[in-house]
């Protein structure tokens, strides 16, 4: 039986504001249903500019709703695109101060029955955890996306004291995005000066990450860990097997004393409806929660299984299962002898952290120092659930450096497919003498077919996406006892399809100029055995282009990036990132352009930025940072030391 739902007309609000008790002003843009009276709200909060960047995804998304009897807000941060202030960091305390208040006043408002729920992906989805600690008496319900309770043990900054690449290369897409103009039809003609501010006002984002480079209080700003308690609102997680954030929502499952429901598919970092595997219809699942907890609609949500995971296997086969109340711990003792008639691995060389076919590149093999430890063949199939440790006893050396654990599963003549990763840095000095370390690796659904084999390559590193760390000894032999400790999962782990396809995306207003294109040069120098990795790429990482027109307000967006990454044999590494940002439309043209580059020596770490601004193709601001050195001194105490005299901005 197919039920034929009557949706509502719409009414778009372009531009309205959000007002703040201090003054400032938060801009949204508003999909209003036409149903002649009040409805419940629902916001999503982020630093995207609502206006261009994101207005094709947000069209969909926010319509969606609308459509289906609810006030859809797109909101943004202060200091991005129109909103009044500045923005120099993540997930500040003032931000969340603002989304508070925000939902306050929505849900005061004539046309808004009262309550309000949250949604958003990434940043957003930190937003919504964060804000639903505050417990504002209009918050009903949030829909976290891939983002994370913990923003230092999972994020794109550090992954358990190891520097990640993703975090240089975020922080640029950050200087870009805090550092864009607002639209001069809707402030006026104070948007030229109201950008110099914005441009003149920008710290180094980079650098206020890696100053930190041990836990300490400053990774408590935008993490709801460890006072899950504080949350009182119904939460559903959405989380990827692909994506960097994919371990939180198990932590908010066990640890929330609220409601808690966690989807788990085989999706990297986007909204699960615009998934490239396996979508599913993400925006009728939320209406669903929304119509629980906003309406008061028995929509069956409390009924259901609280989690559903995407199992995967090495023959590429997978499906969605509902995951047993308990597993059960085993350990396996693995050896550095490579089994009989089994080729030796060559990991491919990375340019990411998370497990992408798409992050290797191509002919060169791992940049690190690396050994394999091997398991006996698997007796039967198995299903693995849960976060592998790794346990292993080691040398001085290796017991105070970094180290890097990828787990394969090798089934007899097959590729080895790569199940997760896990990496370790000591957060201060260890003790003399033969000393244990563990890894622990992201959370695994994984079906582990008999007669495999898994085996564990650990490094030094994992170049570039963990680059060695420059003086430090990594010796293979000096690693032994190794054992991997595994969450075994029960064969009543039930197969169930629990949610609808999408078999075609919904129209988005956009219209593609050029389409996304990635190039890859990897290079090695025989003489010098210096790596080399350039890309460049697409960025329109709101929606699948390099360049495109969004036709409703006439404008075009053209966003390029280019990555490169060199090592040299002796473990020093340089990272670069530059940017080439345009928008365009009826005679007004802005473009952004960022280089930043980090490096890595013996020294510490030698970090530089510059960012230029053009109105019409000419240049109005130059900002250029002094290079800076950090040198990580333990326990999260870092010496900044300035080696140029600041250039004052044009």
């Amino acid at each position: 039986m197919v039920l034929l739902i009557a949706l509502n007309a719409i009414r778009l609000v372009e531009h309205a504001w959000i007002p703040l008790r201090d003054g400032r002003r938060l801009a949204a843009r508003m999909f209003m249903p036409e149903v002649g009276g009040p409805c419940p709200a629902v916001v999503e909060y982020n630093p995207y500019r609502r206006h261009d960047i994101t207005r094709a995804r947000d069209g969909v998304v926010h319509r969606y709703f609308a459509q289906r009897g609810y006030v859809s807000i797109r909101l943004e941060i202060s200091g991005t695109g129109d909103s009044d202030g500045l923005l120099t960091d993540e997930y500040c305390d003032r931000e969340i101060d603002d989304l508070e208040e925000a939902i306050d006043y929505i849900g005061r408002q004539p046309w808004c029955s009262g309550g309000v729920g949250v949604l958003g992906h990434s940043w957003g989805a930190f937003s919504a955890l964060l804000v639903a600690q505050r417990r504002p008496p209009r918050l009903k319900a949030i829909i976290p996306v891939m983002g994370s309770d913990d923003r230092y043990r999972e994020c794109i900054h550090y992954n358990d004291g190891c520097l990640l690449a993703s975090n240089l290369v975020w922080a640029s897409f950050m200087q870009l995005y805090s550092a864009l103009p607002p639209n001069p039809d809707v402030v006026g003609e104070t948007w030229l000066s109201t950008w110099r501010s914005r441009l003149a006002a920008q710290p180094l984002w980079a650098s206020q990450w890696m100053r930190h480079d041990r836990f300490d209080p400053y990774w408590r700003q935008g993490s709801v860990a460890p006072d899950y308690g504080l949350i009182d609102c119904p939460i559903y997680v959405f989380a990827g097997t692909a994506d960097r954030y994919r371990d939180a929502g198990f932590r908010l499952l066990e640890n929330c004393t609220t409601f808690v429901k966690l989807t788990m598919g085989p999706w990297d970092h986007c909204y699960p409806h615009e998934a490239a595997y396996r979508p599913i219809d993400f925006l009728a699942e939320a209406v669903r929660w929304w119509d629980r907890w906003l309406k008061g609609i028995d929509t069956g949500v409390e009924r259901e299984a609280r989690t559903a995971v995407w199992m995967s296997g090495s023959a590429g086969q997978g499906y969605w299962v509902t995951p047993p109340a308990g597993t059960i711990r085993e350990t396996l003792s693995l050896t550095a002898d490579r089994p009989a008639g089994v080729a030796a691995l060559k990991p491919l060389l990375d340019t990411d952290w998370v497990v992408l076919p798409e992050s290797a590149c191509g002919e060169l093999s791992s940049a690190d120092n690396y050994v394999q430890f091997w398991a006996a063949p698997a007796a039967k199939a198995m299903n693995l659930f849960g976060i592998p440790e790794l346990a292993l006893r080691c040398d001085q050396d290796a017991a105070a450096g970094q180290l890097v654990a990828r787990l394969y599963e090798v089934v007899p003549g097959r590729n080895a497919t790569e199940i997760a990763r896990g990496s370790s840095r000591p957060s201060g000095p260890t003790a003399p003498g033969v000393t244990e370390r563990r890894i622990s690796f992201h959370t695994v659904a994984w079906r582990l077919q008999a007669g495999s084999r898994l085996c564990v390559v650990v490094s030094d590193g994992l170049w570039p996406a963990i680059a060695p760390v420059p003086g430090e000894t990594f010796r293979g032999q000096d690693l032994s006892d190794v054992r991997l400790t595994l969450s075994i999962g029960g064969d009543q782990m039930a197969h169930f399809e629990p949610f609808a396809s999408v078999s075609d995306r919904l129209p988005a207003d956009i219209v593609v100029l050029s389409p996304p294109q990635t190039k890859i040069v990897s290079h090695e120098s025989p003489g010098t055995g210096e790596r080399m990795v350039q890309i460049s790429s697409h960025a329109g990482i709101f929606g699948e282009y390099t360049r495109a027109f969004l036709p409703d307000i006439v404008t075009e967006i053209e966003h390029r990036v280019t990555k490169e990454f060199r090592l040299s044999h002796r473990s020093a590494s340089t990272s670069t990132v530059g940017h080439d940002f345009r928008l365009e439309r009826d005679g007004w043209a802005i473009g952004l352009q960022g280089s930043f580059s980090l490096t890595s020596g013996t020294a510490g770490l030698q970090l530089r930025g510059d960012i230029r601004a053009f109105v019409s193709g000419s240049e109005i601001f130059r900002k250029q940072w002094p290079d800076e050195v950090i040198v990580p001194e333990g326990q999260g105490n870092v010496q900044r030391r300035r080696v140029m005299q600041e250039a004052e901005p044009q």
